[in-house]
């Protein structure tokens, strides 16, 4: 905003001294009176016998050196009319006010200018790569928990990713991930409700009978038979309503 009120001074004053410089031009070459012309014209003999008469004050003759300079002179102070004028109009006591005052909003903005950070492109290349690495490392070490939990016999591999220290799991110069069991077979230790239900044969989950086909039948039921023999327990004969 600051900047833009300044621009518009600037405007300002530029056009108003545009203004008094053409105003003052016209009044320093309007012809205040008519060309004599008999002054261009060949000057005529002189009497004879008698000296050459001077020059009257009216036709003295100025060098070019001089009509610059009094047309400087003139210009110059136009222009400080016009400066006067215009630090009247924008509430200023004097000149030096208005040009010390724009003064101090030049060097403030540039001071500002200055004061901000330049865009280091290199840095934010950097971090963003090093958030790229970062979200590559933990889909790596998510998938490994995931196959090895499976192996330690977690019953859910996101409560052993949730719960496990797996702030010394690192990635080795071979870009293997390393530290994912570790960190597993010390939560298994700490907390084996985590585990699945272990069998007395070492195998996870319900177990299952094996009837190992007729053959197995057979010998269980020869088993019962010699149990109900050795209690004194006799086989009867089914009844057969048709013998």
């Amino acid at each position: 905003m600051k900047k833009m009120i300044l621009k518009i001074r600037l405007l300002i004053i530029s056009i108003w001294l545009l203004f008094a410089v053409k105003k003052e031009d016209k009044k320093i070459f309007k012809p205040t009176r008519r060309l004599n012309l008999q002054f261009f014209a060949d000057p005529a003999d002189p009497p004879a016998g008698g000296d050459p008469q001077d020059p009257s004050p009216e036709d003295k003759k100025f060098s070019q050196d001089e009509v610059n300079k009094i047309v400087q002179d003139r210009l110059s102070r136009a222009e400080k009319k016009a400066q006067k004028e215009l630090a009247k109009s924008m509430g200023f006591e004097s000149v030096e006010e208005m040009q010390a005052a724009l003064n101090k909003d030049k060097d403030k903005d540039k001071k500002q200018d200055k004061d901000k950070d330049p865009v280091d492109i290199e840095k934010l290349l950097e971090e963003k790569l090093k958030d790229e690495r970062q979200k590559t490392f933990k889909r790596l070490v998510t998938s490994e928990v995931k196959v090895l939990a499976n192996e330690l016999g977690f019953a859910d591999w996101e409560d052993a990713l949730a719960l496990a220290d797996l702030s010394e799991v690192k990635e080795d110069e071979k870009g293997n991930i390393a530290g994912v069991k570790e960190a597993l077979e010390a939560l298994a230790k700490k907390k084996p409700h985590l585990l699945k239900q272990q069998s007395s044969n070492g195998v996870f989950g319900a177990a299952i009978p094996n009837n190992g086909g007729g053959q197995g039948t057979q010998k269980n039921l020869e088993e019962i038979k010699k149990m109900a023999q050795s209690r004194g327990v006799t086989q009867t004969q089914a009844y057969n309503p048709w013998a």
